[in-house]
């Protein structure tokens, strides 16, 4: 937990001065990010691998982001796309995940994205601030 506080920490760092965020939206991102690399560790294991990323895990583990008691919540679920996609480059930009993985990781947001932003966009006002992907 604290490598993955520290990594997300300049993760939020670089989206401010690569992508120009305001530090409010870097510091969401940082906590979706930080959520999705805590969730996608089994209980009481360690990882073998700092950084993993597989279609299957990424779709339970944000799914997992979203969920509120009884609904999702369209703030998290759409900006925890945005977050891991944009942490993706990050990552592969830093060479801890190959430019490769990071396409396949950016191609599977995009799927979520299309996936889920419209019947959110009709459901819920919150939606209307994730006007286009990614962002």
């Amino acid at each position: 937990a604290q490598y993955y506080a520290r990594v997300t920490r300049n993760f939020m760092g670089w989206l401010r001065r690569e992508r120009g965020f305001s530090w409010m939206k870097a510091h969401f991102y940082r906590d979706q990010v930080m959520q999705y690399l805590l969730r996608s560790i089994p209980e009481g294991k360690r990882p073998k691998q700092p950084f993993t990323f597989t279609k299957k895990l990424l779709d339970r583990t944000l799914a997992g982001n979203a969920r509120e008691l009884l609904s999702l919540n369209a703030t998290k679920a759409l900006g925890s796309i945005n977050a891991v996609y944009w942490f993706s480059e990050y990552l592969a930009r830093g060479h801890a995940i190959t430019d490769e993985m990071a396409g396949d990781v950016q191609r599977w947001c995009e799927e979520f994205w299309n996936a889920t932003s419209q019947a959110f966009r009709s459901s819920t006002i919150e939606a209307g601030a994730f006007k286009t992907f990614p962002q």
